[in-house]
């Protein structure tokens, strides 16, 4: 029983110094890239996209700020890198030129200033409804135009006497010839 326990004491030894190893060595190949993000009132800011470029190969990695407005991009390939960092209602801001050697651990600070407010108003017109079944022809006349017109053009311009909802039929004002004939002797009325 002893050497049972011997022998998973010497395994998870092993382990141990292997995932050591392992992570010497990426450090050893690679390198790490950390900030902070923070608004010009030096308030962290989380959720903030970075985007991290290597500018020989084009490699992108993209990561998000954290609550305390931290960020961590490891084990990238040795290089020149250009950091994007873009918030909405803020102006992205852009860091170049920052090299990353075999090993090493860089951390940088950026600062998002808030963007200016751009305004954008459309208006849109709707066209009258056209009624296609009715068709009428409307004019307006004033009571200078229709004193000013002669005889023939005042009858011309002036609107009619009988509404347009009245039945053709049926006149609403009573006719020259019944207006001007006297009464019949055999009405009772």
């Amino acid at each position: 029983m002893v050497t049972g326990f011997r022998e998973l004491l010497f395994c998870a030894g092993l382990i141990l110094i292997a995932a050591g190893v392992a992570g010497a060595q990426t450090r050893a190949t690679s390198a790490d890239l950390t900030g902070i993000v923070y608004d010009q009132s030096k308030a962290v800011l989380p959720g903030v996209t970075v985007t991290i470029t290597n500018v020989e190969t084009g490699l992108t990695r993209s990561v998000a700020t954290e609550a305390d407005g931290r960020f961590a991009a490891p084990a990238l390939p040795p290089g020149t890198y250009t950091v994007r960092a873009e918030l909405q209602g803020f102006t992205p801001q852009i860091l170049q030129g920052i090299q990353l050697a075999l090993g090493a651990a860089v951390d940088v600070t950026v600062t998002l200033a808030i963007a200016a407010t751009v305004e954008e108003i459309t208006v849109t017109a709707e066209a009258p409804v056209v009624d296609t079944q009715k068709t009428a022809v409307s004019s307006v006349v004033s009571i200078d135009s229709a004193s000013h017109a002669g005889p023939s053009e005042a009858s011309q311009s002036a609107p009619s006497a009988v509404p347009s909802s009245a039945p053709e039929s049926s006149p609403a004002v009573p006719s020259a010839s019944s207006a001007a004939s006297p009464p019949s002797p055999c009405d009772d009325s």
